[in-house]
């Protein structure tokens, strides 16, 4: 018998073996007549009479080696047929060895053994970055095949079809080697706070491993590190509120902002989630440029909304911060005016990220109708048109080498032959947005110039991510240009590119990632930044790169036409972000938004390909300040409008 069947003489206690609390041991608990011990304290008294026995390794970070008393007492009542579960445990009964321990980032396991109802074979889980033992080959003699084993994450989103025999047992996760010896490598100790996903299967499995040692049904599904949605009583515009506060509040509560914004903002939380629950930092860059830009609108939005002068002031900070600490200034010199990237990253530029710095200055000065920084803000547009193509379009990155002739001068002289949103779209709209405040034509000239090279190559612009992106990332820029320089074919672009998007709508209101031909070049790789697209049609939706810039696009497209259908969109993907926003206890993740969002599941989840910004990766820009900002802009439509109508009014540059 090697199903998970429940046990049918529950009579005895259970014994827990374990060096801590987990949440697997708080499930165990709940048994009637559980005992929990230490793994020097199994000894005679606690294991006669024992039901069952649990060996939990998975509470800390290296496996458990038991005691040699333990070891042998454990290993009798196997022989005499008592059912044994023994998780991250080096091993057990004689057999089951592990060579070391190996990091699962980029795997997952699937599900080979019957079907649970909510878990059929060939689902794939995710255990986040977690542990598991390598087994020794040989050492292993399982009664059947293996219930999970880790496999690629890139063969599907969600599922696969189990058509070929079992790897070799060096991928196995959970397997039965004995009828009454189920091991598990897989650390899953802390699988509620380590977010396994998907959640509901996840506590399906470990209630079903729970029901085969104890015969009880013992796993509270409530015991969750997240949820999304907000209360169902909120009207949409109270709930989008609501969102725009957790959103600032999570800044604060992760002390994101260095001196109070006087020194930028940090770049968020990494994807890794460890065994223990703890998410780290995204440490590698620092504090970044783009991140506090972005950041800057957020807080400004946020007082605007509510009076919040602490705000205010963080606005004016990061602000400041943005041009102070991270823009050159050295007056004749070939980098005069360039925006560095971040700490970490200090002799590039990335237009679009500086753009997108820029246009939270711009639409405030727009609004306000002041100048507040203007001369900092050409001097950036400027460096950028330096080393513009003559099609509008510039290079990915500006490097040292790009700045020094005869380099600088070819890059200048000749098409950048780069039609990519991704890259080049938001620096279009930073120059259109400023050539219609400064009054400087050549801006409004290269931003037009910009867009129609992009356009002329839609839909088969250079991808980066995913075509999905690429509509996503076209929205602003092109209500921007509407704005700006308003006619028929410009109008035209902004109405084909969101009807486009349509197409890829989910009933949830999210924007599914799509990519026609799998032409982007970032799409369906590992190892390094990559999509979360494997297959067209996944229910997966990217908070990174894609959905996170349709709520200030939206709102941007309204205010430029005019056209309800366009705050209709608004109200559309804002319902949908203010249930996709996190809640949690754990503040790293309260009030946020992370990169993967499965619109069926409603959970975080997703392929964890990309070497660093995967699933759970968390940004403070790009993704929580962004979708904040255009979230809040949706609640000031009426009070912004005037502002447009004068900037619509007067084209005469």
């Amino acid at each position: 018998m090697t199903e998970l069947d429940p046990a049918r003489v529950p009579n005895g206690h259970l014994l827990v073996v374990t060096r801590g609390e987990s949440d697997l041991s708080r499930i165990l608990r709940q048994a009637p007549l559980a005992r929990v011990v230490q793994p020097a304290q199994v000894d005679m008294a606690s294991i006669a009479g024992c039901a069952a026995i649990a060996v939990l390794g998975g509470s800390e970070a290296e496996p458990l080696i038991l005691p040699a008393r333990a070891r042998a007492l454990i290993d009798a009542q196997i022989t005499r047929g008592t059912r044994v579960f023994a998780e991250y445990c080096r091993g057990i009964d004689g057999l089951a060895v592990a060579i070391d321990t190996v990091d699962t980032r980029h795997e997952r396991l699937v599900w080979r053994g019957d079907d649970l109802g909510a878990v059929r074979p060939g689902d794939l889980l995710e255990d986040q970055a977690g542990r598991r033992l390598r087994m020794q080959a040989g050492s292993v003699t399982s009664v059947a095949p293996p219930l999970m084993q880790y496999t690629s994450a890139t063969l599907a989103h969600r599922h696969v079809d189990l058509t070929s025999e079992p790897l070799p047992v060096e991928h196995n996760g959970i397997w039965f080697e004995r009828e009454n010896l189920l091991f598990s490598a897989s650390r899953v100790a802390n699988f509620h706070r380590a977010r396994f996903a998907p959640m509901s299967q996840w506590s399906h499995v470990i209630g079903a491993i729970a029901n085969w040692l104890t015969g009880q049904q013992l796993v509270a599904a409530e015991d969750r590190a997240y949820r999304v949605g907000f209360d169902d009583e909120l009207a949409v515009e109270q709930a989008v509120r609501h969102s725009v506060g957790m959103a600032v509040a999570w800044f604060r509560n992760n002390e994101l902002l260095v001196e109070g914004g006087r020194g930028g903002v940090l770049e968020g939380f990494a994807t890794e989630i460890t065994p223990e629950g703890r998410q780290p930092p995204q440490a590698p860059l620092g504090v970044r440029a783009d991140c506090t830009g972005e950041a800057a609108l957020a807080f400004e939005l946020h007082h605007r909304l509510t009076g919040d002068e602490a705000s205010a002031a963080t606005a004016r900070n990061l602000r400041d911060a943005f041009f102070d600490l991270f823009q050159v200034d050295a007056p004749g010199q070939p980098d005069h005016g360039m925006v560095r990237w971040a700490e970490g990253d200090w002799d590039v530029c990335y237009q679009d990220d500086v753009a997108r710095g820029l246009i939270g200055h711009l639409l405030i000065s727009m609004v306000d109708q002041t100048t507040t920084h203007m001369e900092q803000i050409r001097r950036a547009l400027d460096f950028l048109i330096s080393t513009t193509g003559t099609d509008g379009t510039r290079e990915w990155v500006s490097t040292p080498r790009d700045l020094i002739e005869p380099r600088r001068t070819q890059l200048a002289s000749t098409p950048g032959n780069r039609p990519s949103a991704h890259f080049n779209s938001h620096y279009a709209a930073a120059l259109l947005l400023a050539g219609r405040i400064y009054r400087e034509p050549s801006y409004v000239a290269i931003g037009v110039r910009c867009l129609a090279t992009i356009m002329a190559a839609y839909p088969e612009t250079t991808r980066e991510m995913s075509e999905t992106s690429e509509m996503c990332r076209l929205v602003f820029p092109l209500a921007t240009l509407v704005l700006a320089a308003d006619t028929a074919e410009h109008r035209e672009w902004l109405y084909t590119v969101t009807r486009d998007l349509q197409r890829v709508r989910h009933e949830s209101g999210g924007y599914l990632e799509w990519d026609t031909g799998y032409q982007a070049r970032r799409s369906r790789r590992q190892g390094e930044e990559s999509s979360l697209l494997v297959s067209n049609g996944d229910p997966v939706v990217d908070l990174l790169y894609s959905m996170n810039w349709l709520p200030m696009g939206f709102a941007q497209a309204y205010l430029a036409t005019g056209d309800s259908w366009f705050r209709e969109l608004l109200s559309d993907v804002s319902s949908f972000f203010t249930k996709a926003q996190l809640s949690s206890s754990d503040a790293v993740i309260d009030g946020a938004w992370a990169r993967a969002f499965d619109v069926e599941l409603g959970e975080v989840y997703g392929i964890p390909n990309d070497i660093e910004w995967g699933p759970w990766a968390i940004e403070s820009g790009w993704t929580v300040a962004p979708i904040a900002s255009g979230l809040a802009i949706g609640l000031l439509l009426d009070d912004w409008a005037p502002a447009y109508a004068r900037s619509q009014a007067d084209r005469g540059l």
